[in-house]
This record gives C-alpha cells, structure tokens and sequence, in this order.
C-alpha cells in the first residue's frame, strides 16, 4: 500500500543511521530553496526575453533545433576552424557569431547567479547537511553546491577533479573514483559529488578536455568564468533540451557520459532526493537511476506551502507512479522540503 504521509525530515527514521551509505539527488527545487532566480528554466528563454541574443544568434539556434548553449557554441567553433583551414572568407561571419552567443551566455548568468557572500550562510548549512551523505548528484549547473564544497575546511567532499600535470588552466577528472572512496588527503570515507548535466565550473578547450576551473576564492568565481568563456573554452552543461537531446549531450562528453553510464546506475538501495521533479525532461536520468537497479528505498522532498490535500496527493500519485514504473518494489516515503534539518534548514 502507497504511503502518502509527508513526513518531517526527523520524525520518521529517514535513515539517519544510513546517510552515509546513502545517495542525495538534488534537482533544481534545491537552488530555488536558496534563491527564487534559479526559478528560471531555460537560459535561451531568459537571454531571448531579455534581447540579450541577437536576432542572427537566434537564427543559428532555430538552424540546428536546440536551445542548448554548449551544442551551439561547439558547432560554431568547429565551423571557425573549418572555415579557417579551407581559407574561406565567411570565417568572421561564424567567428563574430560565436562570440556573440558566448557573451549572451556570460551575460544571463551573471545577471541570474546570486553571488557567494549574499547566502553564505545557506551555503553553509547546504554543505553540512551534503556531508552526511556517501555521494551527491547534482542535476544543476549553477555555483551552490561547488561553492559548499569548496567553503568546507577540511575539503571532506571530492568531485574527483585532480590537478593536471604541467602547467594547465583546469584540474582534469580522474576517472578512477573508487580510489577517492579510500582515505583521500587526510579525509576518511569522503562524500563524491558528481555532475551529470554539467555545471558551471566545467568547461572545455579548443582541444575538447574537458577541464574543471580553478578557483581563486568564492567571492569572484563567476568572474572566473566570465573570463574563461571570454578566451577559447565552452562551458560544459546541459542548459536545455528534452530528455533525448540531453542524452545526446551527455553522449558527447567523456565526462558526462562517464557519470551517466558508471555512476548513476549504481548509487546504492538508498536514495534522497530533494528538489527533484523528475519530468518527462529527465526520463533518461530517471531511467538509468531507477530501472534495472538495486535501489529499495527513496525518500522524497515535498513542497507543502499553499498546497491543498488533494493537489498534494495528485502530486504524489504522479512520483510513485513515475517510480513503480521502473521498479514496483521500490518503497516510497515523502518528507516536507522546509523540515528542520534538511538541506538549508539545519539552522532553523
């Protein structure tokens, strides 16, 4: 029988004595509990809105039928370089093009990223509340959760970027991460987070590695980027797409692909998730967490406030049949998203 109790995050054994063996899902609820402008679903809506991209930059959007940044940005220096090679004098044309697309990018998220000073203390409550669990995926690509991993002193959490031999600009991934599940720097049993979408922080060069950039302090990270994207790199993130034009971004990169085929299909019995709506947008994600998997049990966010009773199980039935269709065994509880103690109300 479905349970349809919304629980606290304490009051119904919400496997506090098995966090750490647990996996935490955050979706994009999580960022918009610490700021309503992440509330925004669609960079290329926002840039477009807001006449931020050009009419040309658009066009070239509309050509290839997507509305994801990093696809077209991708595209358009391959194009540069083709056109350079072959000598043709349209190179200006794709090159002036891509420079514009890249400084709309810079441009919408720096005027939609809340900087690090003005919610530090969510931050911090957002890393202690992440620490008690075995391994974070983070389905969102903006700075927050980077910023709570970067503001723990000791670092006990690795997104498995190690620093690059020689003289580089980034730290490259280091696809042995099982090693990192060992004592790592003086850090015991720390907790992975992982990317699958991309973030911020993620970028690639004109060579395609995919590169992690490295931070100077919190305060001017998005400036950091700014500066990045400026030069001859791409973002790495899925901004956009239904779920197959995610899954053909993730096919893409190494990185990302890496994640969706090793990682997500092995996340353990126990599973949180908060903030995560799991739309017909993340089928592919939903698919390979939950489909031929050994997960048992997952323990669900609910945002209650202004909700009626029956919009609240109408919401409900929709998850657990989601879920049940991938795996009817699975148990299924709900909490409320604002319980003391969970995400960014530890200190409540």
């Amino acid at each position: 029988m479905d349970d349809y109790t919304i629980y606290k995050w304490g009051d119904c054994n919400l496997l506090t004595d098995k966090l750490k063996e647990s996996t935490l899902i955050l979706g994009n609820g999580a960022s918009i509990a610490i700021s309503d402008v992440f509330s925004y679903q669609s960079l290329f809506e926002k840039a477009t809105s807001d006449q931020i991209l050009n009419s040309k930059a658009t066009n070239v959007f509309e050509a290839i039928q997507t509305k994801d940044f990093e696809l077209v940005l991708n595209k358009l220096r391959q194009a540069a370089i083709i056109n350079d090679v072959l000598g043709l004098d349209s190179d200006h044309v794709a090159s002036e093009t891509y420079k514009d697309i890249k400084d709309a990018l810079i441009k919408v998220v720096k005027d939609n990223h809340i900087s690090y000073q003005s919610r530090r203390f969510s931050i911090n409550d957002v890393r202690n509340f992440m620490k008690q669990f075995k391994t974070v995926i983070d389905l969102n690509y903006d700075l927050l959760v980077y910023w709570a991993i970067m503001s723990d002193n000791p670092i006990t959490m690795k997104d498995c970027f190690t620093k690059r031999r020689g003289d580089g600009d980034g730290n490259s991934f280091n696809y042995e991460i099982e090693t990192f599940r060992e004592t790592y720097k003086n850090v015991t049993n720390p907790t992975l987070v992982f990317y699958p979408h991309g973030s911020l922080v993620l970028l690639t060069d004109k060579n395609n590695e995919e590169l992690k950039i490295k931070r100077t302090n919190n305060d001017n990270l998005l400036d950091e980027i700014a500066n990045k994207w400026s030069g001859n790199y791409v973002p790495l993130f899925v901004s956009e797409g239904d779920s197959a034009q995610k899954e053909k971004a993730i096919k893409r990169s190494s990185y990302l692909n890496f994640i969706y085929e090793n990682v997500l299909n092995n996340l353990g019995e126990n599973i949180i998730i908060y903030g995560w709506s799991m739309s017909d947008q993340d089928k592919h994600l939903i698919d390979k967490i939950f489909k031929k998997t050994n997960v048992k049990t997952v323990f669900l966010s609910i945002f209650t406030d202004g909700k009626t009773d029956d919009e609240l199980e109408e919401e409900q039935t929709k998850i657990i049949k989601i879920l049940q269709k991938r795996n009817k065994d699975i148990t299924i509880k709900f909490f409320a998203s604002n319980s003391e103690g969970v995400w960014n109300s530890i200190s409540m």
